[in-house]
């Protein structure tokens, strides 16, 4: 039950910060990208928030596919799985998305002006919507699961 439950709040967690990121921080964003005073305060956060949202999607779906093990409940294998597929899309896509804007931002190796910035912004953020996506869908199911232990 321990194992259920861990994974049902973390993945709680994660889609909560998904949708205040998606409702409030990406649109910021955005608009930072193209305004005069940029983005440069953001850049600690990129790091620290790919780091926590890995974390919290990886052991949600270890969790719910642990739970799955146990109990043979299919609901549990299906949020486990998106849970860990929203880990992995966040290492694989949404990480270089974040590793280019942090080099835009620092001045890397290529000069990114205001619009290219804020192309980068978007695109970011369009990944981490579908990211939301899987994450709700794995949170319904874990509330299915939870509900037929």
């Amino acid at each position: 039950m321990i194992y259920a439950l861990v994974a049902l709040v973390f993945a709680a967690f994660f889609y909560g910060a998904s949708l205040y990121f998606g409702l409030t921080e990406n649109p910021g964003c955005a608009e930072l990208a193209s305004g005069a005073y940029g983005l440069s305060n953001r850049k600690p956060t990129l790091a620290r928030g790919l780091v926590l949202q890995g974390v919290l999607a990886l052991l949600s779906g270890g969790a719910g596919l642990v739970t799955w093990w146990v109990n043979g409940n299919g609901s549990w294998f299906f949020g486990g799985a998106l849970m860990v597929i929203a880990g992995l899309w966040t290492l694989a896509a949404i990480m270089p998305s974040s590793h280019n804007l942090i080099a835009a931002l620092q001045g890397g190796h290529h000069h990114h002006d205001a619009e290219s910035t804020r192309a980068l912004v978007v695109h970011r953020n369009e990944r981490r919507a579908a990211r939301s996506v899987v994450s709700l869908l794995a949170l319904v199911s874990f509330a299915f699961g939870l509900a037929a232990l």
